[in-house]
């Protein structure tokens, strides 16, 4: 059975290394914005992300194998008195272990971030996701996510 549950610092390892799948993929296709190959050295920005107090990262887990895990943080009010203020949640990651996929991992991580940002007073999830990674469109786009904004970037 799977279960949902926060992490905490005990779970650093395993995030550490099912992150780098998520690396590889992204190193792959997008090599101008992802460096490949860290758990060493991006331990400390895992262990800081567990750690955070404006966020939490949720785990699916069979027993004690990590299968995907979902970062979560709130994104601060913005100072322009021309949007609406309002609590926004934010997607920062999301990964299912490539030999756990389809197997509804990655909804019932979604369902959980959804309960955990209401719970908290968010009115509004949002997230960034690369044009390559169709698979999480896709599952985003069957949970209501629509396009509001276009992130474009130039090399120079």
């Amino acid at each position: 059975m799977i279960e949902i549950m926060r992490a905490d610092e005990a779970d650093l390892d395993q995030v550490c290394i099912l992150a780098e799948e998520i690396l590889e993929i992204h190193a792959k296709n997008a090599p101008t914005a992802f460096a490949p190959h860290g758990i060493e050295r991006d331990r400390e920005y895992w262990r800081n992300t567990l750690l955070a107090i404006d966020g939490a990262v949720l785990l699916a887990k069979e027993g004690a194998q990590l299968l995907g895990f979902i970062v979560l943080r709130f994104v601060p009010a913005p100072p322009f008195s021309f949007l609406t203020p309002q609590k926004i949640a934010r997607i920062n990651t999301i990964i299912v272990a490539e030999s756990a996929r389809g197997r509804g991992i990655g909804q019932q991580l979604l369902d959980a971030a959804y309960a955990w940002a209401r719970d908290l007073g968010a009115v509004e999830m949002k997230l960034e996701v690369f044009a390559f990674n169709q698979a999480a469109i896709a599952l985003y786009e069957r949970n209501g996510f629509t396009v509001q904004s276009w992130l474009m970037h130039k090399r120079l």
